[in-house]
């Protein structure tokens, strides 16, 4: 699923996944076709207790791309587009188009998939999903990549468990539905 997001000229593609480096591919083992997470992941300078690369907490794309779903979620479809046209022409990606070519339900759509693509690997994904509602079959249609995910994943995994700790202290809080 994730390689088949990318067009190939999308620069995005060779920073976010990789199949070797410095000229040796990767060993895979069995699933020898398949990257692992490329150059935008790796530290190179670092050792076994420390590494000189800094987290993103939030990314300026992160924000545009908010733009761009907040406006859309407001009708102002065109607006979206211009926003994810914004993160599409720094990666070299094809531009959508203006002019009413993409209602609101087709625009979600690109943005969910715009998301997945500029956001590979830096934990927005699952967050994503929850509250777009589609967590589950998410996972689920992509059991050929994940069998344990999609054979195990349930609705109430939209939501992490509220720790016991908390629960104690406020008598107030009550377990998520799901979790015992």
């Amino acid at each position: 699923y994730l390689i088949d997001l990318y067009d190939l000229e999308d620069e995005r593609r060779e920073v976010s996944l990789s199949w070797g480096f410095n000229g040796k591919s990767f060993n895979r083992g069995s699933k020898g076709n398949r990257p692992w997470f490329g150059p935008k992941f790796w530290d190179l300078t670092a050792n076994r207790t420390a590494s000189e690369k800094n987290l993103y907490f939030l990314r300026y794309a992160d924000v545009i791309m908010i733009l761009a779903e907040a406006a859309n979620e407001l009708g102002n479809t065109d607006e979206a587009v211009t926003y994810v046209n914004m993160i599409r022409r720094r990666a070299k990606a094809d531009m959508l188009e203006m002019g009413g070519k993409l209602n609101q339900s087709q625009m979600r759509e690109v943005i969910m998939e715009e998301r997945a693509r500029e956001f590979v690997g830096e934990f927005q994904r699952k967050w994503d999903l929850s509250r777009w509602d589609k967590l589950v079959d998410a996972v689920r249609s992509i059991s050929q990549d994940n069998v344990d995910g999609a054979k195990n994943v349930q609705p109430h995994h939209v939501l992490f468990p509220i720790p016991y700790d908390e629960i104690v202290k406020n008598r107030n809080l009550t377990q998520n539905s799901g979790y015992n």
